[in-house]
């Protein structure tokens, strides 16, 4: 299951924090451990996705989960909220973006509450950009959606409000209300992004704890993403880093260009470390003759497609001995043992159909 695969791959050890430098100039992400925390419990990481011809169309997504901290396993919350959420939009590409969106978030919602029971869980931010250039945020909890606007004065406008006490309720205190992993009753809030807002910038709270013009001036005066998030992830580090940091920086358009440009089908992930690339595979099939069929049961050889006999072919002459050294003779193989091979070849080259998320 490509679940399961997700959760292995961003499980794995990596270092308390990275450059933000990725293979593709056009979009930067990064994450620090910082200057207090023993552990990692941020995850940010994009994927692109290049359905089959007639599966869907090409989309790309970018998404930043961070654990709770003071509850159970908030790394593993957070790798699990991500891994999900990914799958779960591969799987639900025949539905409108907002749906996908919405049912992927539940899912993430779902899995992590199975794994903590209600005593762990993670925020989740993300963007999805498809094909024709449409570009939708989700957010669940506090981490941050920003977009670059104006032009001759460049500021940076927040996407997205937080699911705390303060900002939902105008109470008093950074307690959150709903979270990935909750259990019942989560609602995550989706929206378009406007056209007229092209860079995003995505945090964590490790990150926008910095005042927001201070963010804000090193955002718009930065030419590179890399430059952004290089500069953001210092600067959390030089106020005290007093939480996990974690970041994203992309370009709508440049996105759109990426998506355009790629002719391959398959599912790219990537985080600020490393990169995973998963092609399809089509399995080819071969009928083969009598002969050679009869050829590997003597031999007793089995070759792929798998065909598994429980015993040899009832009409199968035996073998005759003769005064003369003995001689095997080819063994045939029935009409009726030939049709129960072609009935088990047709089942192998059926799952070729199957759930597109578990290759």
């Amino acid at each position: 299951m490509l679940n399961e695969h997700l959760i292995k791959w961003l499980s794995r050890g990596v270092a308390d924090k990275s450059a933000g430098s990725t293979a593709r100039p056009s979009i930067a992400i990064a994450t620090d451990i910082g200057l207090v925390r023993k552990e990692n419990q941020d995850r940010v990481a994009c994927m692109r996705f290049n359905p089959r011809v007639g599966q869907g169309q090409p989309f790309f997504v970018v998404a930043l989960s961070d654990g709770m901290g003071g509850m159970k396993d908030g790394g593993q919350c957070a790798v699990r909220t991500i891994s999900t959420f990914f799958s779960s939009l591969t799987r639900y590409r025949n539905v409108s973006l907002v749906e996908r969106l919405q049912n992927a978030a539940n899912e993430a919602n779902s899995n992590v509450y199975a794994y903590s029971s209600g005593y762990g869980g993670a925020t989740l931010s993300a963007v999805l950009i498809s094909l024709d250039g449409s570009a939708i945020t989700l957010n669940v909890g506090d981490s941050r959606i920003y977009a670059e606007s104006g032009i001759s004065k460049k500021t940076l406008e927040r996407l997205t409000v937080d699911d705390s006490l303060e900002e939902m309720v105008g109470g008093h205190g950074r307690g959150l209300l709903q979270f990935i992993g909750m259990g019942e009753g989560i609602r995550s809030h989706v929206k378009y992004i406007a056209p007229e807002f092209d860079k995003l910038l995505i945090t964590s709270d490790g990150v926008h704890f910095i005042n927001h013009k201070t963010l804000e001036d090193v955002f718009v005066n930065a030419s590179e993403p890399v430059q952004i998030v290089s500069r953001l992830s210092a600067l959390a580090r030089w106020s005290g880093g007093p939480d996990n940091a974690s970041l994203a920086v992309l370009s709508i358009g440049k996105v759109e260009e990426l998506l355009r440009d790629s002719d391959s089908e398959s599912l790219d992930v990537w985080d600020s470390f490393s990169e995973l690339n998963l092609f399809w595979v089509r399995q080819e099939v071969y009928v083969d003759p009598p002969s050679a069929v009869s050829e590997r049961l003597e031999n007793k050889v089995v070759d792929q497609p798998e065909l598994i006999l429980d015993k040899a072919p009832e009409d199968v002459p035996p073998i005759t001995k003769k005064n003369t050294k003995p001689k095997r003779s080819k063994p045939r193989v029935s009409k009726k043992t030939q049709e129960k091979l072609q009935i088990v070849i047709e089942m192998d080259a059926n799952m070729e159909s199957g759930d597109d998320s578990s290759r």
